[in-house]
């Protein structure tokens, strides 16, 4: 009576053991299971700040080279505030220089027009003379033909040529004495500024008293001189 009992505790002494064997491998088991997926998402955060430290780092770094810019670009501004204010300075002074260089540049331009003004007419005169001279010249070739016909006709015994010679001598010098003097340009007037002056050739020589007496003679000097006063014209606008 009493053994029966006895294996009922130990039944159930046996099945409470095996009980919370079943119960402290179930809790290892889970245990177990939570510590690795812990351990997972630690390592998975260390990964993770490891990135952001990473991140961090390059936006420090970026933020330095910003900052380098940024003192770069300050730097550029303040220089070109410098220059600007600077310019803003200079500019009345240059506003004057420049009203000053206007008004001498229009004073150069009216001595210009007036000196230009005044070569149109000494050329107008020049040309009026040079078509007086080329008549004096015509004429006087005419009145030394007529002599040189009268020198080379024979004689007359009834009409003696010797006056009427003589009087186209004394014509043909008096032509010779009113043919008017080269054309002379006065001296321009000096320039406020550095202008290129007109050069002036040296005015022709005045012809020389011939040697010879003779018709030819006269025409050669004649045609000299003449040709000294058309090189001495053309001188002026070459």
């Amino acid at each position: 009576m009493e053994s029966g009992p006895y294996w009922n505790r130990a039944f159930h002494l046996l099945g409470f053991c095996m009980l919370a064997v079943t119960l402290l491998t179930e809790t290892g088991c889970v245990s177990q299971r939570a510590y690795e997926r812990i351990r997972a998402e630690t390592d998975e955060m260390s990964r993770s700040l490891i990135t952001v430290r990473e991140e961090v780092a390059v936006l420090h770094q970026s933020i330095s080279s910003l900052e380098a810019a940024n003192r770069e670009e300050e730097r550029a501004a303040e220089e070109l505030r410098a220059a600007v204010q600077r310019e803003v300075e200079l500019l009345p002074i240059l506003r004057q220089q420049a009203h000053e260089r206007m008004a001498l540049l229009q004073m150069q331009i009216a001595t210009l027009a007036g000196q230009s003004r005044m070569l149109a007419k000494q050329v107008a005169v020049a040309r009026r003379e040079s078509n007086s001279l080329k008549v004096l010249v015509a004429q006087y070739k005419r009145e030394m033909e007529e002599a040189r016909t009268l020198l080379e006709a024979p004689p007359s015994p009834a009409t003696p040529e010797t006056p009427a010679l003589s009087e186209s001598v004394e014509d043909a010098s008096s032509s010779m004495e009113s043919v008017p003097p080269p054309v002379t340009i006065p001296q321009q007037v000096a320039q406020t500024a550095p202008i290129a002056s007109v050069k002036q050739p040296p005015p022709p020589d005045p012809p020389q008293t011939p040697a010879q007496t003779g018709p030819e003679s006269w025409i050669d000097v004649m045609m000299n001189w003449l040709s000294s006063i058309w090189n001495w014209i053309l001188g002026l606008f070459g």
